[in-house]
């Protein structure tokens, strides 16, 4: 619940984007389909963005 309120501050009051991460259990994701997630997961990010973990 706390992280949730944390998001929502961040998002509504202080105009941070969030970068949508999901977990996945699949031994046998190809290199190659773990690349593509991790662009897509960063396509919004530019240079000078700071993401804060």
């Amino acid at each position: 619940m706390a992280q949730n309120m944390v998001t929502d501050i961040a998002t509504k009051e202080l105009g941070f984007r969030e970068i949508g991460v999901f977990q996945y259990n699949d031994k046998n994701e190809s290199k190659s389909s773990l690349i593509a997630r991790f662009d897509g997961m960063l396509a919004g990010v530019e240079l000078g963005d700071v993401i804060v973990f």
